[in-house]
């Protein structure tokens, strides 16, 4: 009984949890109200002469995908893009905007130092003196050495 009055407290407290369509419709509005800003923005410095090349790129892409086009451009793409945006923009009070930046400039940080982390075994430069293909650490003129020193071991004295 009393862990039925407690689910009743609790459950007036709570608020309800949105419905999935109107999360769904909130994104849709933050994406468009950011695509439409960047365009704003980019024909107002197209009138000016000014060229963004590498964000009205990211443009084009971002208008067709939406926030998956942070996840398909290329790294140095995406950097060029968001350099030139911060350039581009001299007032954030934008909330669209700023979003976008903020979006923009983690999805970057993440994705550099994930490409850091997975270099190929093959690209790394062999340490002088080893063997192609050995796993020692030591470079083959001291593990001879080494080798040719080895005798059994003597407790000390």
């Amino acid at each position: 009984m009393r862990a039925q009055a407690v689910r009743e407290e609790v459950a007036a407290r709570c608020a309800p949890p949105l419905p999935v369509p109107e999360l769904m419709r909130a994104t849709r509005e933050l994406l468009t109200a950011m695509r439409d800003e960047l365009r704003q923005e980019l024909a107002a410095h197209a009138a000016e002469g000014t060229a963004f090349v590498h964000l009205a790129r990211f443009e084009e892409k971002f208008s067709k995908r939406g926030l998956r086009a942070l996840d398909e451009i290329p790294v140095d793409h995406l950097r060029r893009a968001l350099a030139d945006f911060e350039s581009m923009v001299r007032n954030w009070s934008s909330a669209a905007l700023a979003d976008l930046r903020s979006r923009m400039a983690v999805h970057l940080a993440d994705r550099a130092s994930a490409s850091t982390m997975w270099i190929a075994a093959n690209t790394i430069a062999p340490v002088f003196g080893m063997r192609a293909g050995s796993t020692s650490p030591r470079p083959t003129a001291l593990r001879r050495a080494s080798d040719q020193n080895a005798g059994p071991m003597k407790a000390p004295t």
